[in-house]
């Protein structure tokens, strides 16, 4: 009597394993980890006050991360779609991060710079076209800039080198000769 339900029990299970992929049950699992981590980072690290999660955030910030791309690449549907904003702003990285400073901080990175005086909301919209607008441009000079210094063809990039460095050369004997004869 024991056997037949072993029997029966074992055929069930073929069944049921038949009918749920084992792939979506792993991935499900998966799934169910990094939303925990996900749950706990939200629960006992974003919570904190600044200062607090300031010391933890070296530390914590992978697990936020790590929680979205698990998620997004287990499933070829979620793989395939993407934010073109944020595919935009991918593009225009470099040039936001150089400029920051000089477009949106000012007296040494403490305060935002005030376009309208009293108006926050509106300086933010403001800074914000300003700042797109600026890091874009840049964008385009800083690809337009490299092609011209680092063409694909190995001569015209070889004499650019060498000017480069005939002009650093140059630059740096004439700050010696001024330096040391006390011309400036």
């Amino acid at each position: 009597m024991r056997s037949f339900r072993y029997v029966e029990a074992e055929l069930n299970s073929r069944r049921w394993f038949g009918v749920v992929d084992v792939g979506s049950v792993v991935k499900l699992a998966v799934v169910g980890v990094a939303a925990a981590l996900l749950g706990a980072w939200l629960a006992l690290v974003f919570p904190r006050d600044k200062y607090a999660y300031n010391r933890l955030h070296p530390y914590t910030s992978w697990m936020p991360i790590v929680a979205y791309v698990v998620a997004r690449n287990l499933w070829p549907a979620l793989r395939c779609r993407y934010v073109h904003l944020f595919a935009w702003l991918g593009k225009i990285t470099l040039e936001t991060y150089l400029s920051q400073l000089h477009i949106l901080l000012q007296s040494n990175a403490k305060h935002l710079i005030a376009y309208i005086a009293g108006y926050p909301l509106l300086n933010f919209a403001l800074a914000t076209v300003v700042y797109l607008t600026a890091s874009y441009r840049l964008f385009h000079v800083t690809t337009e800039f490299s092609a011209f210094l680092l063409p694909r063809d190995r001569r015209l990039m070889l004499r650019n080198v060498g000017i480069f460095v005939f002009l650093i050369v140059v630059s740096t004997a004439v700050a010696w000769f001024l330096r040391t004869f006390d011309v400036a």
